[in-house]
């Protein structure tokens, strides 16, 4: 049996020969055998692992090292540059580009990320156009009719027109009246701060005789009388009314009979269902047009 001294174990385990044999001992005497075979196992273990693990990470730098230096060999053939290390190697190979281009004006309009660039901001610019223009038209419309419906009602007052005293009846009749204001070939456009009667191109109308052009007074008015007559000064209906020949209705039973805007609105007044008022101004507004009722 070949015998080894513990101050030889001590240094082999990098410890010191005290700490060895206490590691040893328990108590006074030392361990069985089989223990103290097992404890310098171990320890003998750790230290040839540890030793395994440093010459791996010093051999994984040393291969890091000489492939960055392949890496910076490669560049600076490459592109004709010096430096020290990676980061100056590629800074003056960016350098050397910038020096180096050719590239004109024409070049750059000429290359297809400018075209598509530029038919992109186009297209972009078109549709924010558009959308500003559509905002824009919307708003001085709603503006337009708001103007035209405070100066309508002004005019309805100035005319003496005598509108129905149902709240809801009467707002029905002047929302109509305003909507009728405007067809396909007749709008309503601001000009000059006034409001005025314009044809499905914009340009201003003129009146029936074509003598002169038709103003929105002249234009309100003569819608208005569709739906609501007119007082005079002794309470009766206008002349231009009362005169008219007589014409008469088609009879239908559930629908009193009306012959001028009185008769509508006091139809309106004593009818309570909606549905029905609403065919009762239908069938007037059918005999205006049928030229029954004038």
């Amino acid at each position: 049996m070949i015998e080894v001294s513990t101050e030889f174990l001590a240094d082999v385990l990098e410890t010191s020969p005290g700490e060895l044999t206490q590691a040893l001992k328990d108590g006074e005497n030392f361990k069985p055998q089989a223990d103290i075979e097992a404890i310098i196992k171990s320890q003998f273990g750790e230290k040839l692992l540890a030793a395994k693990l440093s010459g791996k990470k010093e051999g994984k730098s040393w291969g890091e090292k000489e492939t960055l230096t392949a890496k910076e060999k490669a560049l600076k053939a490459k592109f004709g540059v010096e430096g020290t290390n990676l980061d100056e190697i590629i800074e003056a190979a960016v350098d050397a580009a910038k020096k180096n281009t050719q590239l004109n004006p024409d070049d750059v309009k000429n290359s297809e990320v400018f075209i598509s660039e530029t038919k992109r901001l186009k297209a972009l610019l078109k549709e924010k156009e558009d959308e500003i223009a559509s905002k824009v038209s919307s708003f001085e419309k709603a503006e337009t009719m708001r103007t035209a419906k405070e100066y309508g009602l002004r005019l309805l007052k100035e005319k003496n027109f005598v509108l129905p005293e149902n709240e809801d009846i009467k707002e029905t009749m002047l929302t109509t009246l305003f909507e009728k204001l405007e067809s396909d070939q007749t709008k309503l456009a601001r000009i000059d701060g006034k409001i005025a009667v314009v044809d499905a191109h914009g340009r201003i109308k003129e009146n029936e005789t074509g003598t002169r052009e038709l103003t929105f007074d002249d234009h309100f008015v003569s819608v208005s009388k569709k739906f609501f007559p007119q007082a005079v000064a002794d309470n009766r209906q206008s002349p231009a009314n009362k005169n008219q020949p007589e014409k008469t209705p088609p009879s239908n039973p559930d629908i009193p009979e009306m012959k001028d805007a009185n008769d509508l609105i006091k139809a309106l007044n004593a009818e309570r269902d909606p549905a029905k008022q609403r065919a009762i101004k239908e069938h007037f507004d059918k005999q205006v047009k049928d030229g029954i009722i004038t």
